[in-house]
């Protein structure tokens, strides 16, 4: 005869609750509650399970704990729109270019003041003559490539920045932005300005801890792309990717906040199996 154990017996009702749908408990924020399964993700599936059900439509995520290795992924290699994450790139191969000591960089000239209106206000103009400073789509993906992100695909502006004709993964775009705050692509100045134009407050991100992130709408997708930084540890990486959805920005930005808060809630306190003499 088959033992039912408290394990099994959990993990069947989450899949039924899986299947039935949010219930009106929902309306009352029950998911302060943390939903978890027994696995160890940074981010457990079943939470991923239950927000893309809610979004009514797709979700990819990426994050990863740089101090212990420990990650959590939902369809972290599947092809998404490059969004927001278009002026990042942009500002930082010009930064790249200022390095090289190719132009006089400071507040009150016009190239500062064209990265800071690409990558603050999403001003359209700036990022094309930004695209142009750099050389143009051919010169721009040759330097990303470059720098080390060969998976992101861009076009010409003449597409929107949420077309698919401009991709990358949510795997990637965490590991870009990365890429740009820490590795060699910048020099120490350019790597302090990008994450102070990038640092403001995040929802789900605790009280005294730092987030330098990306976050853009348009339409039925969203995106945050986030390097959160705790006091005195390593940083957490996290980018996560709604498309498709049948919910307003404002619903999905909620959906965002709560990842993160999952994900730097476990990064402090991993879960625990409370199951273990099973």
């Amino acid at each position: 005869m088959t033992r039912i154990t408290r394990r099994h017996a959990v993990t069947g009702l989450a899949a039924f609750c899986a299947l039935i749908g949010p219930t009106q408990a929902s309306d009352r924020n029950t998911r302060a509650w943390q939903p978890r399964t027994y696995d160890d993700g940074l981010i457990p599936d079943f939470s991923f399970e239950l927000i893309e059900m809610d979004l009514q439509g797709s979700l990819n995520v990426y994050a990863l704990d740089t101090e212990t290795g420990r990650a959590a992924v939902w369809g972290p290699q599947e092809r998404v729109p490059i969004g927001a994450l278009m002026p990042l790139i942009l500002v930082a191969e010009v930064l790249r270019g200022v390095d090289a000591g190719t132009k006089q960089f400071e507040k009150g000239r016009p190239l500062y003041d064209l990265c800071e209106a690409a990558l603050l206000r999403g001003d359209r103009s700036a990022a094309r003559s930004l695209l142009d400073h750099v050389g143009g789509i051919v010169a721009l993906s040759a330097q990303l490539a470059l720098a080390g992100d060969k998976t992101t695909r861009i076009a010409g502006l003449d597409s929107e920045p949420w077309d698919m004709q401009h991709s990358t993964t949510a795997h990637q775009a965490a590991n870009t932005l990365w890429m740009y705050l820490s590795g060699p692509a910048l020099s120490p100045q350019s790597k302090a300005l990008l994450r102070g134009w990038l640092t403001a407050p995040m929802y789900g991100v605790p009280a005294g801890w730092e987030a330098a992130a990306l976050t853009g709408a348009e339409g039925d997708n969203t995106l945050s792309v986030a390097t959160i930084f705790p006091p005195d540890r390593s940083p957490l990486l996290l980018a996560a990717f709604i498309t498709g959805a049948n919910r307003d920005s404002d619903f999905q930005f909620a959906r965002h906040a709560e990842l993160v808060r999952i994900a730097t809630t476990n990064l402090m306190s991993p879960p625990y199996d409370p199951y273990a003499d099973e």
